[in-house]
């Protein structure tokens, strides 16, 4: 899955809320007007990204997206439907020439 990057502010907004208040993410995306899955979504990537509360204080905004965004690169390109992709680029690259019939 491709994610669109969007600014820190919103990303922070749901870590001091979680780690600094300790909301749940319904309560969270009540307050921020998101919904819960983008909250559990953003947690879900710091996760990942092993990051935790007394790191993310220490990191600007460009830091924060290095770690969160970096392994999302990675990622995506593992997945099915990525290799379905690189597969057919491959195929239509070899036989170029071959029309598609689609019945």
């Amino acid at each position: 899955m491709l994610y669109k990057r969007v600014s820190m502010r919103p990303i922070r907004d749901v870590l001091r809320l979680h780690f600094r208040e300790g909301y749940r993410n319904r309560k969270i995306a009540k307050c921020l007007s998101v919904s819960a899955s983008t909250v559990s979504a953003y947690l879900e990537r710091t996760k990942h990204a092993g990051l935790r509360r007394p790191l993310l204080e220490d990191l600007d905004d460009h830091g924060l997206e290095s770690c969160v965004y970096a392994e999302a690169s990675v990622r995506h390109k593992s997945e099915p439907s990525m290799a379905l992709k690189l597969v057919w680029q491959s195929y239509r690259a070899t036989y170029p020439s071959e029309s598609l019939h689609l019945e």
